[in-house]
């Protein structure tokens, strides 16, 4: 058997540069990080807010007593609507918001930082805030789902006062974006950092002759297919549940269960991505007296003189999966088609079998895929003149 010829001679790389296995893994942590990371600040928006308007009693008097004999004076009427709902909070900060709420009633710009805190609607006459923010946090420690609606008075007042009312994100349509979402100036960020990490981590270099795959269809291409599967269906629970629930309670009741469904069904976009970073890594070297296989868990090797043989075949296809995508088919006719596909397409591998009894590998062979690795022809002719013989069993 003549000698093989080494790759290291022809200079950098050589067959002995071992592939970066944690930098492959880290770029597609970082991708997909960046990515949910972005999506979570983008799409998650705060438990509750605050939204404040002018109440005038002068101007609209208690509905509740229109109707009732006219014993009470307005005074009266306003003292007995909101008596158990009233919030005493002075200050400063309610004065201005005082005055920001009167005219933003009035259809006028409130100015300064209230501004920008005004509904987004056609006619904005109302203040948004974050139940965390000053100076409504005080009142808003004593509301809840439950106790929704309070009266703050407005000092030397006793006909104005200030509403102020619990809202969750289902019934915030008009909130000022900002408010309603406060990470998301930090969405672009995070998915550009992990976009960046992906791209610009250095990508593996093969020895000359190195059997690798096809780095488009191998490994960016299933990357970038893989993140869409996992982004879409992690934003699924994270835009649906928020927008509706009412009592902004997100995991009770029926919500876990499609929590659940959106992160599992997440998964499947995750193993697609692992399975990029195990093509990434993939690679068959031809060494002097022996061929090396390295993959994302380590490296094996397999002597030239303990290959029996190189075998072309058909790649098995799971039964279980054909079973399971018909029996599926029958509930949902749309499963028909992948099924079908799956099950008529044709795979095809390469395997380097080892001799009996050598202990090459374990006795296992080494597999390559023709349709999707460069440089396999150099390998295959290396082999056959080494006098190693090829076996087609594929179908005709």
């Amino acid at each position: 058997m003549s000698e093989i010829p080494s790759a290291a001679s022809s200079g950098f790389p050589g067959p002995e540069t071992r592939p970066s296995r944690l930098i492959e893994v880290v770029r597609r942590v970082a991708l997909l990080a960046g990515l949910l990371g972005a999506i979570w600040c983008a799409m998650w928006p705060t438990r509750a807010m605050i939204r404040v308007h002018l109440v005038d009693f002068e101007k609209d008097p208690p509905r509740g007593w229109a109707f009732r004999e006219d014993t009470l004076t307005v005074e009266e009427r306003a003292a007995a609507e909101v008596a158990d709902r009233l919030v005493h909070a002075t200050g400063a900060a309610w004065t201005d918001l005082a005055r920001a709420a009167e005219a933003a009633s009035e259809g006028k710009d409130p100015g300064g930082v209230y501004s920008a805190r005004l509904d987004t609607g056609w006619l904005p006459t109302r203040l948004w805030f974050r139940i965390d923010e000053e100076p409504v946090a005080a009142a808003a420690r004593e509301m809840s789902s439950e106790k929704s609606f309070v009266y703050v008075p407005i000092a030397g007042e006793t006909l104005r006062f200030l509403g102020l009312t619990w809202t969750t994100p289902m019934w915030a349509r008009e909130a000022p974006g900002w408010i309603e979402y406060p990470l998301r100036r930090f969405a672009v960020w995070l998915a550009l950092a992990g976009i960046l990490t992906y791209v610009f981590l250095p990508r593996p270099r093969f020895a000359p002759g190195s059997v690798h795959t096809k780095r488009f269809r191998g490994t960016i291409l299933p990357d970038i297919l893989g993140a869409m599967l996992t982004c879409v269906f992690f934003a699924l629970p994270v835009l649906v549940v928020p927008a509706n629930s009412p009592d902004g309670d997100w995991t009770g009741g029926g919500w876990i269960v499609l929590w659940c469904i959106g992160f599992f069904m997440a998964l499947f976009g995750v193993a697609i991505n692992a399975v990029a970073a195990w093509m990434a890594v993939y690679r068959l070297d031809v060494l002097p007296d022996r061929v090396r296989r390295s993959t994302l868990f380590g490296d094996a090797e397999m002597r030239i003189a303990d290959i029996a043989s190189v075998r072309l075949r058909d790649r098995k296809k799971s039964k279980t999966l054909i079973v399971a995508g018909t029996l599926l088919s029958f509930a949902n006719w749309r499963a028909a088609g992948p099924t079908l596909l799956y099950a008529s397409r044709r795979d095809r591998v390469i395997e380097m079998i080892p001799r009996a009894g050598s202990g090459a590998n374990g006795g296992k062979p080494f597999a390559v895929d023709p349709d999707h690795s460069e440089h396999l022809d150099g390998l295959l002719e290396t082999l056959q003149r080494a006098g190693i013989p090829f076996e087609d069993t594929t179908a005709s």
